[in-house]
């Protein structure tokens, strides 16, 4: 009877080791190639983050919504804002827009509790619409309309991170959320989110936190659209500054 939980567990560590020897390899080989390859794979890394958080939201929770768009846009201007107006640093800019972006996704699960389907669209729409207004507008938040020049990431020590390492690192990044949105969904949030998905009376009445996991699937979205736009302006940074980039 002790043989089979053995095996499986073999097999799953197996299956973990084969992972992370694979994700090294592509960290690896991200740092090794061309800086015009290393732009992309890392823009590539920016875009699943995104999408990961997408897919939760709408793959596995069923709640169609359309402001990932506007998440992206306004969360990375405002991580800009803090670090270029405020004078905050990266990391702490940076860990002060995920902390209201998870806010700003928890409550936006809340307001829209009562909507589902196409009112759900209509509603994140808006988000859409009002996030170009902001952004297009010449104010000290988005800057003369076209955006915030985003400036290179500075080490403690005094020292620049350079374009290939910020791509190696959007490479890990993208990496670790897959493996930990693998983990959640496999795990009662995602089986709460798909109940939801099926139909949420049903699942109300079996026991699922209606409101809660709905705010939570909103909340998991937020922050990674948030952080999949912070690394893709970071990399626009480094690509101006690439001549392979001109064709």
């Amino acid at each position: 009877m002790r043989a089979l939980p053995r095996a499986v567990k073999g097999a799953s560590g197996l299956r973990v080791s084969a992972f992370l020897v694979g994700a090294l390899g592509l960290c690896v080989a991200v740092a090794a190639i061309g800086p015009f390859d290393q732009f992309i794979f890392g823009e590539i890394a920016s875009i699943a983050i995104v999408v990961m958080g997408l897919n939760v939201l709408m793959g596995v929770a069923g709640l169609f919504s359309v402001a990932s768009a506007a998440i992206v846009g306004l969360g990375a201007t405002t991580a800009l804002f803090f670090i270029v107006v405020s004078g905050i640093p990266f990391a702490l800019a940076v860990a002060i827009t995920l902390i209201a972006a998870w806010i700003l996704g928890l409550l936006l699960g809340l307001v829209t509790l009562r909507i589902a389907g196409i009112y759900l669209a209509i509603v994140t729409f808006g988000m859409v619409e009002a996030s170009s207004a902001i952004l297009e507008s010449p104010t000290a938040f988005a800057g003369t309309g076209f955006g915030l020049e985003a400036p290179a990431v500075a080490l403690p020590g005094g020292g620049v991170v350079t374009g290939a390492e910020f791509a190696v690192a959007a490479c890990a990044l993208a990496i670790i959320v897959g493996v930990l949105t693998t983990r959640i969904v496999r795990r009662r949030p995602g089986r709460a989110w798909r109940a939801l998905k099926a139909e949420p009376a049903s699942a109300e009445l079996a026991g699922v936190h209606v409101a809660w996991y709905r705010g939570h699937a909103f909340a998991y979205r937020t922050p990674l659209a948030v952080l999949g736009g912070i690394a893709a302006t970071k990399l626009e940074r480094y690509g101006s500054d690439m001549p392979q980039l001109v064709r």
